[in-house]
């Protein structure tokens, strides 16, 4: 019995040298991995125009990690790793997702300004017809040219794969062409008034 009391002893004794010993290590392993998963992200394409902020708090993770390693307290920079890489990855991940939402919102915003089309075009024609002296013509005519001209934006934005800027002009165009179709309408309703 006295036997087995001696060595739990120095094996106990041996576990709490190792264990104290590992706290006073940095855990460079750990924030390696966390700063190439920062690094990844920040050089994927997709970050930072679909998923800045969970980039940003990537970043944010590995500067604190950072400071942590620095005044040596290594548990918590040891956590800040592991939340710095997971950090990392989530924002490649979000990215990834945010960049497929965009482009069928980019998509749908297109077809929905393809679809505006026939009734500007419509409402013009029938503004040149009607010859009321309240609506300027030429300057509808330009309006209807910045609808195609962001059309033709729109789609190319899409080709690219740059899909917020294919949205921005797709909407862009399907304001102007509602316009068109309002001041078009509103001038017609003030004409007949007046009769």
């Amino acid at each position: 019995m006295k036997r087995r009391v001696s060595i739990v002893k120095p094996a106990i004794l041996i576990v709490c040298v190792l264990a104290a010993w590992a706290c006073t290590q940095p855990p460079t392993a750990e924030m390696q991995k966390a700063t190439e998963a920062v690094t990844k992200a920040q050089q994927d394409p997709l970050v930072p125009v679909y998923a800045p902020e969970s980039l940003q708090r990537a970043t944010d993770l590995l500067a604190q990690m950072n400071e942590a390693a620095a005044a040596k307290k290594y548990d918590t920079a040891r956590k800040l790793a592991l939340d710095a890489q997971a950090a990392a990855e989530q924002a490649i991940s979000d990215a990834k997702t945010r960049q497929e939402q965009a482009k069928n919102e980019a998509n749908q915003a297109i077809e929905a300004l393809k679809k505006a089309f026939p009734e500007a075009e419509t409402a013009l024609a029938a503004a040149r017809k009607a010859r009321n002296p309240r609506i300027n013509i030429e300057k509808l005519s330009q309006d209807l040219q910045k609808a195609r001209d962001s059309l033709k934006t729109a789609e190319s934005s899409y080709a690219s794969g740059q899909y917020k800027a294919a949205y921005e002009a797709a909407i862009a165009g399907r304001n102007t062409l509602s316009k068109i179709v309002e001041t078009i309408s509103s001038a017609a309703q003030v004409s007949s008034k007046k009769k």
